[in-house]
């Protein structure tokens, strides 16, 4: 059975991590002080079964009303891709609606082509490929989801 708790370091000792999420990785076990301030949010979690870890993800806030999204894909995702789905969905609409988001973005790997589709899934719109971006010289693509400002 899947289960969300709050995420922890040791977590990624856990994730056995997709193929095309090597740099991402390596990113964050590189830099102690990203990986605690990844912890030290209230949006971080883990999502995991009595197999281990899935997925380690969350938000942190880049500034009032912009939030940076960021997540680890383990192999076994695709047994709970659904209910992983649909649990993003709502957190990403509570980040909107009862925390005041009205930006949310995110970055894939270029060449990672299920991120980009699940980001764009989740209602990211695509706003630019960031060249020579990522740990290894790796191009990234920004997304962003953007609530769109209501007469008021």
């Amino acid at each position: 059975m899947l289960e969300i708790s709050a995420f922890h370091p040791w977590d990624l000792d856990d994730l056995e991590i997709q193929d095309n999420q090597p740099s991402m990785a390596q990113c964050l076990t590189a830099s102690p002080n990203l990986v605690e301030q990844l912890t030290n949010t209230p949006f971080a979690c883990t999502a995991s079964d009595e197999a281990g870890v899935i997925l380690v993800a969350g938000v942190y806030e880049l500034y009032p009303g912009v939030a940076e999204c960021w997540g680890l894909i383990g192999k076994r995702f695709g047994e709970y891709s659904i209910s992983i789905h649909r649990k993003a969905l709502d957190i990403l609409e509570t980040l909107h609606n009862d925390y005041g988001y009205y930006r949310l973005q995110m970055m894939c790997q270029a060449d990672f082509k299920e991120a980009n589709r699940w980001a764009r899934m989740l209602g990211f719109k695509e706003e630019g490929v960031m060249r020579r971006y990522g740990i290894w010289d790796t191009d990234y693509v920004l997304y962003a989801k953007i609530q769109e400002k209501t007469n008021g």
